[in-house]
């Protein structure tokens, strides 16, 4: 009766077997805290993006109400009705755009990668006995 390597060598050498898990572990770790950390930079953008716009549209509508009750030709500086909510309504669009960039790679490459050669060489070991 022919027994796979693999179970021939748990049998033999069951630290192995945790040895290996433990770097399974290990590497499953540091993907999901990357995932975490880019999801976290992500959310910050865009919650910082929403800040920025909501501030952009609340001073838009004072700009509007200004511009509805003072005569354009009393007004110092009519140019900042227009300059003042663009500023954070640009700085919004600007973030938004940056963090639709920021790739958010939930594919765990390097694990799935791991256990493609882990799996070849379990067939490998199979078919030489």
């Amino acid at each position: 009766m022919l027994v796979h390597p693999l179970f021939k060598t748990l049998a033999t050498r069951p630290e192995l077997l945790a040895e290996h898990a433990g770097a399974y572990a290990e590497l499953a770790g540091v993907e999901v805290a990357e995932a975490a950390a880019r999801l976290r930079e992500r959310s910050l953008l865009m919650a910082a993006s929403v800040a920025f716009s909501v501030l952009g549209v609340a001073l838009g509508g004072v700009s509007t109400l200004l511009w509805a009750t003072i005569p354009m030709a009393q007004m110092p500086a009519p140019w900042a009705l227009a300059a003042v909510p663009g500023v954070p309504l640009l700085t919004g669009a600007t973030l938004w755009i940056v963090q639709r960039r920021r790739a958010l790679d939930l594919t765990f490459s390097l694990l799935r990668e791991q256990w493609l050669i882990d799996r070849a060489l379990w067939r490998e070991a199979g078919q030489a006995s």
